[in-house]
């Protein structure tokens, strides 16, 4: 294989991740926007979090899978299952520290609730994208 071609194949996977990220950060962030607003109590920015990161994480995982990361059947090191429940130990390790930061950022900086949330969501991306493609997405 050329470099060139790596470096193609690279690139379009950086930009499909790109655009499954934007979906998927459309998905969390727009129910955040709307359950911060609609749940009532002293709970609500957990509620709020914990949802639309269930919600922006199943958008993430079938994109990631279906579109970023595809390589036909038998080409990753993993199958289905696996992949699955690693994702979803993933997600729950990004779960937990992304509401520490979020509630970190929110009543200890004083940070508005909504950029606290934009700052966690791209944190979470950055490491998702390595994560994803040496450990979870990867090829024999």
């Amino acid at each position: 294989m050329n470099v060139n071609t790596y470096s193609s194949r690279s690139f379009k996977r950086l930009i499909t991740y790109g655009l499954v990220g934007a979906a998927a950060f459309a998905g969390e962030f727009l129910s955040f926007l709307f359950l911060y607003a609609v749940v009532p109590g002293s709970f609500k920015l957990v509620i709020a979090q914990t949802t639309s990161f269930l919600f922006g994480l199943t958008i993430s995982f079938t994109g990631s899978r279906t579109y970023t990361f595809s390589r036909g059947k038998g080409a990753y090191r993993f199958n289905a299952k696996t992949q699955i429940m690693s994702y979803l130990v993933l997600a729950l390790l990004n779960l937990l520290i992304s509401n520490l930061f979020l509630y970190v950022l929110v009543h200890n900086v004083h940070v508005i609730a909504l950029y606290a949330k934009v700052m966690v969501m791209a944190m979470v991306a950055i490491w998702n994208f390595v994560i994803f493609k040496k450990l979870i997405f990867r090829t024999k």
